[in-house]
């Protein structure tokens, strides 16, 4: 280091205190709490006329030990000592990105979830669920009201075993938002509907696919649910053969996405079409169907829920993958026009004749594969009412 260069103290938020704090040496906050409790570390001056024992001095020492929620707290919270409180970092108050990230890879290193066929087994500690709940209200402070942040924090409250206190945030978005397709849901399937944070964490600069992304593709479900920060979102993931496609593929490769409802003889399904412009003279296509009935109990994977949270997105990930690897992968933002069709279905749902069972889903796919030219879904314009089976009748 240059000599006569300043070596900066180091602080960060603890989650015991419920404040900014000043590091010590050993990544603990002053009031004892082991460095899992902090999160958020910037540098700052040193306290004046410190003399509470070493401050750590280096971030990358203080990422090494802040690996996960200690032990040595407390069964209370107790008041910051009195000189050991830190300013809020520039950084941490002002940047709502930065806190919803860190609480996104609070939940990623927290929040486990093993999947057995169709059950799901989520393992998590309420010290960790507290540590994101408090990230989320720090979050809300800069953005109070934010539905997505208050969802986000229901779900981090339950993953904490708070039930009453979720179900009171539940309440609030549900006052000031009972249009809330998700807000609704959790208030109507309390203790079923999934937990954000136990979907698989996505953006758009992912490379391999998520383990629970790939298992889903096999299982025929090509829209699937991902969280992008704290927020669930849609995406559609198609798994395709190497060389498939065309070598001039990138980034900036154009793609549309278009959900047609058809009213088979068999009953009511959703079919939805991708194409992605690899090869103008080709473009890559995919078809892939939703079944609509209504199971016992509300599963995000569902094809009826799936519609739902496809209604009530703003747009979608679109994603190819060989084997595992990410080859393509981009936010599609819902055209006015897929926006509208996507809600004339959500309102048909519940009146439709839809195919009821796997048999008459698989006739219903069959009679449409052979009564629909999937060539009209492309770049020049986009679906028709009557095209996307939503027109009048």
């Amino acid at each position: 280091m240059t000599s006569g260069a300043i070596i900066m103290a180091i602080a960060g938020w603890c989650g015991w205190c419920g404040a900014y704090v000043y590091v010590m040496e050993s990544g603990s906050c002053p009031a004892g709490h082991d460095p899992g409790w902090i999160t958020g570390h910037y540098e700052v001056p040193d306290p004046p006329g410190w003399t509470g024992g070493p401050l750590a001095r280096e971030l990358p020492a203080i990422a090494a030990v802040a690996s996960g929620p200690g032990t040595s707290a407390g069964s209370e919270r107790v008041a910051v000592p009195e000189g050991v409180a830190a300013p809020e970092p520039p950084a941490a108050s002002g940047n709502l990105a930065a806190l919803i990230a860190e609480a996104s890879d609070l939940a990623d290193r927290s929040v486990r979830v093993e999947r057995s066929g169709e059950s799901v087994m989520v393992q998590s500690d309420s010290l960790s669920a507290g540590r994101i709940a408090d990230v989320l209200d720090r979050a809300l402070a800069l953005a109070p009201g934010d539905v997505d942040l208050m969802l986000a924090k229901v779900d981090a409250l339950a993953l904490g075993m708070q039930f009453k206190t979720a179900e009171e945030v539940l309440d609030e978005v549900l006052a000031s938002h009972p249009e809330s397709f998700e807000a609704r849901t959790r208030k109507e399937h309390w203790g079923e509907w999934g937990n954000v944070f136990t979907l698989p964490h996505w953006s758009e600069t992912a490379t391999e696919l998520a383990a629970p992304m790939v298992q889903d593709f096999g299982q025929a479900r090509s829209v699937q649910m991902v969280r992008s920060g704290v927020k669930p979102v849609p995406a559609i993931v198609r798994i395709v053969q190497p060389g498939e496609m065309a070598p001039s593929l990138g980034s900036q490769t154009r793609s549309v996405w278009e959900p047609v409802w058809s009213a088979t003889p068999s009953g009511a399904i959703v079919a939805h079409y991708l194409v992605v412009d690899d090869n103008p003279a080709d473009p890559y296509r995919a078809e892939a169907f939703l079944p609509l009935w209504r199971p016992e109990k509300a599963a995000r994977m569902n094809g009826y829920w799936l519609l739902g949270q496809l209604a009530a997105a703003d747009g979608c990930f679109i994603t190819l993958a060989e084997g595992t690897r990410v080859i393509y992968n981009r936010w599609y933002a819902f055209p006015a026009t897929v926006k509208a069709h996507l809600a004339a279905m959500v309102g048909r749902l519940d009146s439709a004749d839809a195919a009821r069972d796997p048999d008459t889903f698989r006739q219903a796919m069959q009679w449409h594969m052979n009564n629909f030219d999937l060539k009209v879904v492309g770049f020049e314009q986009p679906l028709s009412d009557a095209q996307a089976g939503v027109g009048a009748t």
